[in-house]
């Protein structure tokens, strides 16, 4: 879980400034997305398996709705990262691809808002479960 919430956080923070330094670091940028995200995708679903596994071996019923709360929330954070995060990196670099820098700061500006979003949902769902209300 500290790689799929830390990463995610480390992984953003050059990004925007990269874009506007012009193509050649924006290519750099991709390279550097692409790396992070072979790293996160595993960590993230690895997360949510070994969760799915605990709360099978506890029973559902012996679970506190907070961490089921908790795992619902992880659904939505690999659907966005799939059905929105995702195309959002493949249309920046298409946009690169084709020389488009200004598309690519378009995409890479709803990747970012995608991957902010997810981000404070991992907060929630680290809020959820650590601390015991």
């Amino acid at each position: 879980m500290t790689i799929w919430l830390g990463g995610s956080l480390v992984a953003v923070l050059d990004v925007r400034k990269s874009v506007e330094r012009g193509i050649d670091h924006a290519r750099a940028c991709s390279e550097r997305l692409a790396q992070i995200t072979k790293l996160m995708i595993p960590a993230g679903l690895l997360t949510f398996v070994t969760g799915a596994a605990l709360i099978g071996v506890a029973g559902m019923g012996n679970i506190a709705p907070r961490i089921l709360f908790g795992a619902l929330l992880t659904v939505v954070i690999l659907i966005l990262g799939g059905t929105m995060a995702n195309p959002a990196l493949h249309r920046f670099n298409r946009a690169l691809a084709e020389n488009d820098l200004p598309e690519a700061k378009l995409q890479i500006a709803r990747f970012l808002k995608i991957a902010g979003m997810e981000q404070t949902i991992r907060f929630f769902v680290l809020v959820l479960m650590v601390l015991p209300f």
